[in-house]
């Protein structure tokens, strides 16, 4: 192939390349396998003193506000789908763009970001899932759907955040989704935690089964792997006109 042939051909590789990159994506799936936390994927806070979590080989109890942090940023369209149950009067909850922060102020350590809320007990209307934004300048409910959460229940769930929706879905049914604003964020994170406290009558406690998270990767990663790209098809051509 003369050189004039190739450089058209190299480009469309180029142009590839970076479009495949920028569609990428990176998934964490968590299997809570042995006894123990694994510490690439997540970190553990325990606010109160009755606040503790359980790795059992497969799912992971959180009690009493345990909070875990994801180690890694997801940009949205975020996925998270996995199992849970939840205790007599706990309420569990996950939060996307999140930063770990506690809102300010909060004496049950609530976190900002947007919130999915599972809810059981004596809390909204007695149960249901919701969606909310939460920040140091308050609380907006977005999003509510009553429903009768059995403790002790697995519940198949599936949580969507692309960026301007958000939506949850229970035994692969939807049950409740909003429009949301794209510009709303507290971090790049994701949190899980027992929403119980010591503060209330226990005992609270949610069981999450093997969960997996996927989103698109943050931009440093993406660049990263662009450059790579580009560097290896830039070594070819290279060579392509060395032996021309």
């Amino acid at each position: 192939m003369s050189t004039a042939k190739f450089l058209p051909s190299f480009c469309v590789a180029i142009f590839v390349c970076l479009g495949s990159t920028a569609r990428a994506q990176i998934s964490v799936q968590e299997n809570w396998s042995g006894s123990t936390l694994d510490t690439n994927n997540w970190t553990a806070t325990l606010p109160f003193a009755d606040s503790a979590y359980s790795v059992n080989n497969g799912s992971i109890t959180l009690s009493n506000r345990a909070t875990l942090l994801s180690v890694d940023s997801f940009f949205s369209p975020i996925v998270i789908t996995g199992t849970i149950s939840l205790s007599a009067s706990d309420i569990s909850r996950i939060a996307t763009r999140t930063s770990g922060e506690v809102q300010a102020g909060n004496i049950y350590k609530e976190l900002n970001g947007l919130w999915f809320t599972f809810t059981r007990g004596d809390a909204i209307a007695g149960g249901g899932f919701s969606i909310e934004y939460a920040s140091n300048t308050g609380n907006q409910l977005v999003a509510y759907t009553p429903y009768n959460v059995d403790p002790g229940l697995i519940y198949d769930f599936q949580i969507t955040d692309d960026g301007t929706n958000a939506s949850m879905l229970i035994n692969g049914t939807e049950l409740t989704q909003s429009a949301i604003d794209p510009l709303f964020s507290e971090g790049n994170q994701v949190a899980i935690y027992s929403r119980g406290t010591l503060f209330f009558a226990g005992p609270h406690s949610s069981t999450l089964g093997p969960i997996e998270i996927t989103a698109v990767p943050e931009p440093s990663t993406a660049a990263m792997v662009g450059f790579s790209g580009f560097v290896l098809l830039l070594a070819l051509l290279r060579k392509k006109l060395s032996a021309s």
